[in-house]
């Protein structure tokens, strides 16, 4: 989706972001597809969920809250990335309506980019797109179980066949036919669709657009219907619309992704940030392999990711996903096909009294023994480093955060092995005090915390760390609590305070502030940020820190070593 807020002003100096410039909207496009498109245009075919009609038209529909629509030069955009198919069965493909849908279609054909999962009536909806390569075929179907049957005038190609919807716009009366619209899967019509497939492709892949918002774990009815999918014929079955990424699984040969997260997508919210894209190799007997290359959406624009930061998105990713998808190689790796090489394991056993412990490479498969008491738990932060860790033409910029970019606010070599690391200085003529924090508030999803950071400066009492708490994810926090951090004489030093969720505490945002000195300089560098969630005990393949009192042994698989490393030294 390349509208809304691409149009509009970014207010906020410390957050970069794109701006579109209506002069150049060909090349406003492809800036943003440009860091992901030596990603797009290696495979063979390359799918994407296009949530957004491609047209002049404003978004028209009588009663939605949420609508909207991209300009015609977004089509360059995805042509030049390489992107082969779209899939037009979601809940924003009719936004603009019959002249909306028309224009996308066009513009579709126009750049070559076949299509499914939309059209006039069931049938053009449900119709397949068939994709020849070499020797092989594969169809592509589309379909969404939001369709609208809320509202008067719903958006479901298979409701009301026949009819006509009347709507007033812009004081002209409008007739649209009222089967123009998306595919809408029950198990019959599903089934239908994929014996269909079958008969005219060695491959059959089945997207399903629907779920809970910003909830990895699928709705019980796309769960059902992905699971007929796969029973029915389909090779390959894709979910989205949760805008947030889950987990991958086999279901007997089927390959199945829960759900795919945002790539091109203006929310400002800290879920759908983190996200990947799905890569599945493929014969005409069946899935071959599958994985995922993870991405961060740093502005608005897709970015591949490397170092600490990749590592930690494909454990993220693997312990959502099935015990069949491990991390080795710095790639997701598929065990069902056979591991690239054999898969490494080993068995630790650690001693230490209260220290929080990291990998970053590696799965818990097993905890043999415990004495004492022992926390599990993941980084929701990703990019505490402050290293170059997402792929693009620029140099330590900070991704995922907001802090002021002038002076020497900005990233320096400090710390951490990757060359990362930020400094926040002020000085006696600053009025305002500096300020590090992320992009934006985080969702608790667990009942227990734990922030640490490692940093070094000559502060005296200017620096502190405020953790605020808020039931909304906009608006004013409810309660917050203030922390001192002490002067270290320019040397490093680490810092670390547990954090209990507060009644009604559904999001966390944390804040380190620097306040103007009355005399001399004051500087803070600081480094190896972390905001840990503890988690059950039902979660350890997405652990990737450990909080240790006492004794524990455990093993790991596919780790580069099995060592755990020290994140922090003083406790607060």
């Amino acid at each position: 989706m390349f509208g809304r807020r691409f149009y509009e002003p970014n207010d906020d100096s410390s957050s970069p972001r794109i701006e579109f410039d209506e002069d150049s909207l060909t090349e406003s496009h492809q800036s943003v597809m440009q860091p992901t498109t030596a990603l797009l245009e290696t495979p063979d075919i390359t799918s994407i969920n296009l949530e957004t009609p491609l047209t002049t038209a404003e978004p028209a529909h009588p009663s939605k809250s949420y609508q909207f629509a991209s300009r015609p030069e977004a089509v360059a955009a995805l042509e030049s990335a390489g992107v082969d198919y779209a899939a037009l069965g979601n809940n924003h493909a009719m936004d603009a309506l019959e002249e909306g849908f028309q224009d996308t279609t066009q513009n579709l054909e126009t750049a070559d980019i076949d299509y499914s999962g939309a059209g006039y009536g069931s049938d053009e909806a449900w119709e397949p797109a068939v994709v020849e390569r070499g020797d092989l075929t594969l169809a592509f179907i589309s379909c969404t179980t939001v369709n609208g049957q809320q509202f008067d005038v719903n958006w479901s190609a298979d409701r009301d066949a026949g009819g006509e919807y009347e709507i007033e716009q812009d004081g002209e009366t409008k007739t649209i036919p009222a089967d123009l619209g998306v595919a809408e899967p029950n198990p019959d019509r599903l089934e239908a669709a994929i014996t269909d497939a079958n008969q005219q492709a060695d491959v059959v892949i089945v997207q399903i657009h629907g779920g809970s918002e910003y909830n990895r774990k699928q709705t019980d009815t796309v769960e059902s219907l992905s699971y007929h999918a796969a029973d029915v014929g389909a090779d390959l079955v894709v979910n989205h619309h949760p805008h947030v990424a889950g987990g991958i699984e086999y279901y007997d040969d089927t390959l199945i992704a829960w759900t795919l997260g945002n790539f091109v997508f203006d929310q400002e919210f800290w879920e759908p940030l983190r996200s990947y894209v799905l890569t599945v190799e493929v014969t005409n007997d069946a899935i071959v392999r599958g994985g995922v290359e993870p991405i961060l959406i740093n502005g608005f624009v897709p970015k591949g990711v490397t170092g600490s930061a990749r590592q930690r998105l494909l454990h993220e990713i693997t312990g959502l996903s099935s015990s069949d998808f491990v991390v080795q190689d710095d790639r997701v790796t598929d065990l069902t096909s056979g591991p690239v090489t054999e898969p490494a394991e080993g068995r630790v056993e650690i001693q230490e009294d209260g220290e929080l412990l990291e990998r970053t490479t590696g799965a818990i498969s097993n905890i043999e023994s415990q004495s004492g008491t022992v926390r599990f738990g993941h980084d929701r932060l990703i990019t505490g480093e402050f290293s170059d860790s997402v792929v693009d033409d620029q140099r330590f910029n900070g991704p995922l955060w907001r802090y002021g970019r002038n002076g020497e606010s900005k990233n320096q070599p400090e710390y951490g092995s990757e060359g990362g690391g930020l400094r926040l200085t002020r000085d006696p003529d600053n009025t305002e005090r500096a300020f590090l924090t992320p992009r934006y508030r985080i969702r608790a999803y667990e009942d227990e915390y734990s922030l640490s950071l490692t940093y070094r400066g000559t502060i005296d009492e200017n620096a502190s760390i405020q953790v605020s708490w808020y039931d909304e994810r906009h608006g004013n926090s409810f309660t917050s609590s203030t922390h001192s951090i002490p002067n270290t004489d320019g040397e490093w030093d680490s810092v670390m305070f547990n954090l209990s969720v507060p009644e009604n505490g559904r999001y966390i945002d944390v804040f380190v502030f620097l306040e103007p000195p009355t005399s001399k300089e004051t500087k803070i560098d600081i480094d190896r940020v972390r905001l840990v969630e503890w988690l059950d005990g039902d979660q350890l393949r997405k652990a990737n820190h450990l909080d240790l009192d006492g004794s524990v042994t455990v093993d790991v698989i596919n780790g580069d070593d099995f060592d755990w490393q020290p994140t922090s030294v003083d406790w607060l």
